[in-house]
């Protein structure tokens, strides 16, 4: 509720020297305050009128209780206004002339504020050309973007307000970032559950958030995408059984399992660097690829949870995820039947990407690397034409996308060769680029992510970073700063 002032003066250094009357009801105020604050009385008492030298006035246009709240305002920088009150004062601030009544508005916006007020907010702010909080209000739609998605208010926006609201994930910078993609790695850090982004200026590392504190050692493998700067994380947890608590392996008769797998799907916003735990997908799955597709993420191959990488089987089905109604459904399995995909601890498989309303993935048959396209919109598989690819598999190949084409990242450190294709799907033509120097992605467990137009690949191993201009296609060489952890690692591009 506003503070009433009513006929008290107000206690300050400066002594109140005049008296506004609004509505039948005095103010005392000091008048060098008042016009310090307010242009409105600024220009009153400096315009030679006969209220300027009077030291009782009354002003019309305005409410007693809204004025109070001013007044408070006036005398103390406290604004003391409720929900019920915020437009009145709103209209008060716009007629007294008070702008740096203004941030103390934006700062009770951001604790009170609701998702029904803010278009009534926004029009009352627009009426009186106050940008500052309209872009506040979008500020406060845009930080908890989904949920507010999925209100009536925002299904009253225009299309340029949607975007509008969805610009603000994006005012931050854009970060490379990293997570561990096993969770407990002996000799990988003090804080397994740390997430990295990496400081360009600083060359450095740091910690700019944790997972939630049931996804630390137990994460026996995640995979992460990003969708309107929203991070998820999807995988499994592992969680060791008792004996007694031990259900039937399904290794055979007088077998026990020693662990359980718990599916997880968690969702990070770090607008409000708050963590939000989702439904989880079906199939259960580890060292699967997890890839963003408008406004949905899809989880394709890998191997069952309760598999091993010795005798784990593919899994050819594949998942969508629809984010507003955070739901999963099944799509058409990946077309594997004569292909051969191997199963890395250390990396998602196949090798996924989408570019041009497409979803690409990496597969291998007798030897050589083959490309397959799916289309979300028909739930179909296609073949893509061959590529100079080499007629032996790498030991390492990432894919990934940039302005539309998707590029293939690989090296084999046995024969000490390595590759970077492009494709571009529209006139789905094959372009090798320079090669990477030797062994520069010998590790198996190297990622790949871009930036700003340049590749980042790297590894826990290696310690390092190596960096690929795609314009100018050619290496720049290597970063300075060492890898933040050590083991298989996630990479990805978050605003911060």
């Amino acid at each position: 509720m506003p503070i009433p002032i009513g006929e008290n003066e107000h206690k300050g250094k400066i002594e109140p020297d005049v008296t506004i009357i609004v509505q039948g009801q005095h103010f005392r105020l000091p008048k060098k305050t008042l016009m310090e604050r307010s242009e409105y009385f600024r220009g009153m008492f400096e315009s030679g009128m006969k209220e300027s030298g009077q030291d009782v006035i009354e002003v019309q246009g305005i409410s007693s209780a809204t004025f109070s709240i001013l007044a408070g305002f006036i005398a103390s920088s406290n604004l003391a206004v409720d929900g019920s009150s915020l437009e009145d004062v709103i209209e008060g601030i716009a007629f007294l002339q008070m702008q740096d009544a203004i941030p103390a508005c934006i700062d009770f916006l951001r604790t009170y504020l609701s998702f029904d007020d803010c278009l009534e907010v926004i029009a009352i702010a627009e009426k009186h050309a106050f940008g500052q909080i309209v872009d506040a209000v979008y500020k406060f739609m845009g930080n908890d973007y989904l949920a507010f998605s999925r209100t009536e208010t925002f299904q009253a926006l225009g299309d340029e307000q949607k975007e509008r609201v969805r610009a603000v994930r994006y005012r931050g910078r854009k970060h490379l970032a990293l997570t561990r993609k096993e969770g407990c790695i002996p000799g990988s850090g003090k804080n397994v559950r740390d997430l990295f982004c990496y400081e360009e200026e600083a060359e450095r590392w740091k910690s700019f958030t944790q997972l939630p504190d049931d996804c630390s050692k137990f994460t026996i493998n995640c995979s992460t995408a990003v969708v309107d700067n929203y991070l998820y994380i999807i995988g499994v947890l592992k969680h060791r059984i008792r004996s007694h608590q031990r259900p039937k392996s399904r290794e055979g008769p007088g077998c026990v399992s020693r662990f359980y797998y718990e599916p997880i799907n968690y969702q990070y916003n770090p607008l409000l660097k708050k963590w939000e735990k989702l439904t989880p997908f079906v199939c259960g799955r580890k060292h699967f690829s997890l890839v963003a597709f408008r406004g949905g993420l899809f989880a394709i191959g890998g191997i069952t949870a309760e598999s091993t990488l010795a005798d784990g089987k593919f899994c050819e089905s594949v998942e969508r995820f629809d984010i507003f109604p955070d739901r999963w459904s099944h799509c058409s399995p990946v077309p594997v039947q004569r292909f051969e995909v191997r199963v890395s601890p250390s990396r998602d498989n196949p090798p996924t990407t989408s570019a041009k309303d497409m979803i690409f993935i990496l597969l291998t048959c007798h030897g050589g690397l083959f490309l397959k396209q799916y289309c979300p919109k028909n739930d179909t598989w296609t073949d893509v034409s061959p590529g100079p690819l080499p007629g032996r598999v790498p030991c390492i190949y990432r894919m990934f996308s940039h302005d539309d084409d998707v590029f293939i990242l690989g090296g084999n450190p046995t024969i000490d060769r390595s590759i970077i294709v492009r494709y571009d799907p529209k006139d789905r033509q094959w372009t090798p680029l320079q090669r990477p120097p030797p062994l520069r992605v010998e590790y198996f467990n190297a990622f790949g992510v871009v930036l700003e137009g340049k590749l980042y690949t790297g590894s826990g191993e290696k310690r390092q970073m190596d960096r690929y201009d795609l314009g100018l296609q050619q290496w720049e060489g290597t970063t300075p700063a060492s890898m933040p952890a050590l083991g298989p690692l996630e990479a990805f591009t978050i605003h911060l």
